[in-house]
């Protein structure tokens, strides 16, 4: 599950993945923001995330041009996704 909350003032978005339980391979995640065609335009820490449960972390996207993008999490046992509009 992600879910991503934005904050116009701050220009970052929050988004909370959720790590199964007994499913480590879902925490061991590849965070992207890509663009309507598809295009990585942001590449998010890459990494393991340690334990089980809820993950938030904060994502500056002050450095991207107002559009819709997608908000994307990649584990081997599937693909996250959420749509995000930035307004600058």
């Amino acid at each position: 599950m992600i879910g991503v909350s934005g904050d116009e003032e701050e220009g970052k978005i929050n988004y909370v993945p959720a790590c199964e339980a007994g499913s480590p391979a879902s925490c061991s995640r590849s965070r992207y923001i890509v663009d309507m065609s598809g295009k990585v335009v942001k590449s998010i820490h890459a990494g393991k995330s340690s334990g089980t449960g809820i993950r938030q972390q904060v994502v500056s996207v002050s450095d991207l041009a107002s559009g819709s993008y997608i908000v994307e999490l990649v584990a081997p046992d599937g693909v996250q996704s959420a749509r995000i509009v930035v307004s600058h």
